[in-house]
């Protein structure tokens, strides 16, 4: 499957992840770095872990990553 196939699956953790406040960006952080500690966010907590292993094991970590980072808007709070 192509990430275009998990892109609403993505949209959902952050939708959740965006009514939890889980998404707080810091100008002092590198956005690759940022994504990353959010992608490992997700594989960890409960709501979100079954999905994003699920998503990763399909399209592997890097491709996992690039459409979350192709999805997410920092200006939303």
């Amino acid at each position: 499957m192509k990430q275009v196939d998990y892109r609403e699956d993505v949209k959902k953790l952050l939708e959740k992840a965006y009514e939890e406040k889980l998404i707080s960006w810091n100008d002092g952080l590198l956005f690759n770095d940022f994504i990353a500690a959010l992608w490992r966010t997700f594989l960890k907590k409960d709501y979100y872990k079954d999905d994003a292993s699920r998503i990763q094991e399909a399209l592997g970590e890097a491709k996992s990553m690039e459409l979350l980072a192709s999805e997410i808007d920092l200006s939303r709070k």
